[in-house]
Parts: structure tokens; sequence; C-alpha cells
């Protein structure tokens, strides 16, 4: 039996005195004794009870028992309006019954705990509303919440909205939107998304969804746009994608107008999408973070130890990175550290050790795990690797995912719509044109069309659904090659040859475009445009002077970094 000190509660009470005093409560209210005061609910449903309870929970009860009001003199009390139900969940709640409270009663019910001012209840409806939280429902709920002003579930519903504006604009709730909401919603500047082009997209589509009706909103709307983190080709892209004819015309002859588009708002939003430089080709730990919006390097911290090739990821906002190459001329039998870096903190840690020994392996990050896969064994006479380890930020464990159909060092990987794939490198004797995939759901690795040229050391990265590979290193020495896979039709097609070759290449995504960056700080950062097939030299400034190189990665889910 627990002793009496142990059921002591923080604020001085005693937890089993407590539960006995209720339960002797709601017995005496089941048998009807001492109860002082009959509630009516609707002049139809009966319940009794204590005024002294009543009061204690409700500082609509107390002052109606504590005034010269006739009610406070009388036994019974009518109350209508008030779903008998609910009424009756009110009334046990000052029992110490909790609430039942769903998706159909939370409305009725906040409503009558504000009318009846029981405080317990109003907390335990908010609570309910923000886990609630959805992108199919956050907009009725924000609302909801202004018209009973409930000011935690107003601030907690608007930081939603903005955290998830892609999603929700692809519910229902956000197309039914008031000029009025949708203008205040598109000017905020705490919106996170990708990339401005996203709001535009956006605005095309709640346009689009009345257009005869919301046709002369059509500036309103616009001007909520910050169209000088657009570019005119993506612009253009957008309306003609998603606009009929005569719509994508009106749309264009407003955007022609200068004197429009001097009223277009210039700030800033939080745009997700980041260009991180994390480490060195040279053995270093230094990091940078490009600004979209200053289009300028910033510093960040330091790794905590210096890496060689970094390979970095992201997972739940947070960056994870690992050297790919030994460090020293000191070979020890310890896999390579793995560091993370958690934004709210503002620093590195180091979290893990590969398990395994292995260099010039490749990394992926999927769904909830950090992959790293194949390279070579340097205990074992440099033999190749076909073995994939994982690693669980969350659960802080590793796991094997089976092992390769191939063994191959030198490789990239994709993780696109729930599939890894794992693309080119070298086997030890030849370099590799063949391409894996590991289907999430069925777990087995599977072959799919080969590159058209085999190549090692080179870089891949997603953008629309596709996967382009970008470089490295081919059976005639380094390639400007590159080939676009779409899983759809499981083939490759070679797109524009890259302008230059860069043998310290990194490839990031950003704004629906590749950018390919040489390591070092006299290199121009050069853009593909994937839907013209085009090169060009983009506006990025060099990196910071003294840099030598990194690792470049989009890390479109990092946010306040």
């Amino acid at each position: 039996m627990a002793k009496m000190e142990d059921r002591i509660a923080h604020d001085g009470f005693s937890l089993d005195l407590l539960k006995h005093q209720f339960e002797a409560l709601r017995q005496m209210r089941c048998k009807q004794e001492l109860c002082d005061v009959t509630v009516i609910v609707n002049h139809t449903h009966t319940i009794y009870a204590h005024r002294v309870l009543l009061a204690a929970y409700s500082s609509y009860f107390f002052a109606m028992f504590n005034t010269d009001m006739v009610e406070s003199r009388l036994g019974v009390l009518h109350i209508d309006d008030i779903q008998p139900n609910l009424m009756d969940q009110l009334i046990d709640l000052a029992y110490g019954i909790d609430l039942h409270i769903d998706d159909d009663n939370v409305a009725d019910m906040l409503s009558a705990c504000h009318r009846l001012q029981i405080s317990t209840g109003i907390n335990r409806c908010c609570d309910y509303l923000i886990l609630s939280l959805h992108p199919s429902n956050c907009l009725g709920i924000l609302k909801f919440a202004r018209i009973n002003q409930c000011q935690i579930v107003i601030d907690a519903a608007s930081k939603y909205c903005w955290h998830h504006f892609t999603a929700i604009c692809d519910e229902e709730e956000f197309t039914l939107l008031s000029l009025d909401e949708v203008q205040e919603y598109f000017s905020n500047d705490h919106l996170h998304v990708k990339e401005e082009a996203e709001v535009l997209r956006s605005a095309v589509i709640w346009l689009l969804h009345d257009w005869q009706q919301r046709h002369p909103s059509l500036s309103a709307v616009m001007d909520c746009i910050r169209f000088s983190y657009i570019s005119k080709e993506e612009i253009v892209s957008i309306a003609r994608k998603n606009c009929p004819a005569d719509i994508f015309q009106c749309i264009a002859d407003y955007l022609s107008d200068k004197s429009n588009r001097k009223k277009r708002k210039p700030g800033q939003r939080h745009y997700s999408s980041a260009v991180f430089i994390i480490g060195s080709t040279s053995l270093a730990n230094c990091c940078r973070r490009y600004n979209i919006c200053s289009r300028t390097w910033v510093k960040m911290p330091s790794l905590v130890e210096k890496k060689l090739n970094t390979l970095v990821g992201d997972i739940d906002g947070k960056l994870y990175a690992i050297s790919s190459t030994p460090a020293s001329d000191e070979i020890t039998e310890i896999g390579q550290n793995l560091e993370c870096y958690d934004p709210n903190q503002e620093s590195w840690t180091i979290i893990s050790a590969l398990p395994s020994c292995r260099w010039q392996f490749s990394m992926a990050c999927i769904d909830d795990r950090i992959c790293f896969i194949g390279g070579y064994n340097f205990k074992n006479g440099f033999s190749h690797l076909a073995t994939v380890d994982c690693y669980h930020p969350k659960l802080n464990q590793w796991t094997k995912l089976p092992d390769l159909p191939e063994k191959r060092r030198g490789c990239c990987t994709a993780f696109l719509q729930g599939i890894l794939y794992v693309i080119g490198g070298h086997d030890g004797t030849r370099i590799l044109s063949s391409c894996e995939c590991y289907d999430m759901t069925q777990q087995c690795w599977l072959h799919i069309n080969d590159m058209k040229v085999p190549r090692e050391s080179h870089k891949a990265i997603v953008i629309n659904k596709k996967i382009y590979v970008i470089g490295g290193i081919s059976k005639s020495g380094y390639t400007k090659c590159v080939e676009c896979y779409d899983p759809v039709t499981n083939s490759w097609q070679c797109c524009a040859n890259a302008p230059v070759i860069y043998p310290r290449q990194q490839v990031v995504s950003l704004n629906n475009r590749l950018y390919l960056l040489n390591s070092d700080t006299e290199s121009p950062v050069l853009c593909y445009n994937t839907m013209e097939d085009k090169w060009y030299k983009s506006r990025w400034p060099k990196f910071a002077e003294g840099y030598n190189g990194g690792t470049a990665i989009s890390c479109a889910s990092v946010d306040g970094l």
C-alpha cells in the first residue's frame, strides 16, 4: 500500500483525500443528499447539484449565488440554449469527472463554457482544438477561435497556418476564404514557404476557384505577392501552366503595368529553402548559409571536428554532417563521427559514430533515418561494400537495410516518393552505369534501367519528381554529361551538358532550379533551368574569401536557420 506522503500533490494536498471526497460527493449527488439546487435545462432536463461546488468552478454560478439576484434565493435554476448532454458533462466536471470532447461537440462545449465562465472547461476545449490542428481544418479553427476570443488557440492556429502554408492551400477550406482573409494570409511576413512562387501558385488557385466572382479581386490579391523574389520565367510558367488563356492574359497585363509593380511589398518572409556550405574538400570545420533574400553568405557555428569531403543531410529541421574520407593518416577502427546542427541551440554536437569502417560511401536521408551506403572497407584490403547502415535520430539507434545487389563506392543517392535510389559508382574493377532502388514498403532492392553514361563521384538532385545526375568521372575522365531519370517511365534522358567541368562539384536545388557549385572561391555558380534545358551563370556571390569549398545542400525543411 502506498504511503500517504507518496500521494501528495505538488500544491500540498493529499491526492487520496481529494479522490475520496469527490467520490463521496458524487454518491451524495446520485442519492440527492444535501443537494440544494436544481438545474432545469431547456425546460425538460433536470440536474441536481450542490451550490458550493458549482460556485467553486464557475464564475457565472459564483456571481449568481453571491448577489441579490432572485436566482440566489431560488432552489431551481433555468438554463436554456445549452444541449442537455453537454450540461450534464459540465455539471459532472464540478464533481471531478473529465469532459468528453470530440469534433462534434467541441464548438458547442466551448460556447457553453464561455457562457458559464468555466475556465477549466475552456482550457480543455482549447487544448483539444490545438491538438486537432491539421491543414484541412486549421483555417476554420482559427476563425472559430477569433469569434470566441480564445487567444491561446488564435496564437497556436496562426502559427500552424504560417508553417503549413503549402499544404493548407491544397485544401477546400483555403478556396472558401474571403478576399479579406486571403489578403491577410498572403500579406503575412511569417509565412514559411520554400519559395515565393508557392504564394503566387496559391493565389492563382484561389482566383480560379470562382473566377467569375473573383476576377475583380485580381489586383488586390496580386498586391500581396513579393514578386521581387520570383523570376520572370517562373511567373510566366506558373500563369501558363495553371490558367486558361483569357485569365493568363489578365494576369500578364496586370504584371506588365509598372504602376502595379511599384505597389508590391518587397519585404521578406520565412523562406524555408536555404543552401548550406558545410565542411570542406580540404580539412576544415567552417560552415556558411546562403541568404536567398539578401543574396549573401552568412557565417554559421563551426563543426565540432574538422571534416574532409563532408556529406550533409537534413531531417526534421536539423542538419547532419559526416566525413566520407579519412581526416588524417591515422585510420582507427572507430567510424567517423556524425554531427548534428540544431537551429534552436545554434550549435553542432557529436551524436554518434559509424558502426562500421567505410570510406567514399554515400549518404541519404529517408523519412526518419539517415542511410550510409556502400563505400570500401580499409580494414579488409580496401574491399568494396554493399552494406547499408542506418541511424535513427529520434531513437539514437543504428539498424541495417538489406545489402545492395551490387557493391559500389563513389555512387550518388536520391530519395523520391518513398523510394531510395542508388546510382552509378565503382565496384573496384569498373565504373558502373547500373542503378538500384529500395522500396520502403516492400523492403527490397530492385534494379532500374542503367544510366546512358557510366560514372562515379557524380551528384544527384531531385527536381519536379525527377532525378538529375550531373558530372562525375566516366571512362574517359571528368564529364559534363547531365542525365534525367523519370521514375514513371523508368527511363533516362540526356540533358544539356554543363558548360564547364567542376572536379569538386556540389549540386543543390532551389526554386525548382539546379545550381552547380565548385569547391573554390573563384568559379561562378551555374544555374540549370530544367524547364528550358538551359544553363546560365547565376547571380550568386562568391564564397567568403579564404573559404575553400565544402558541401552544399538544399535544405527545404530547415526553418529558422
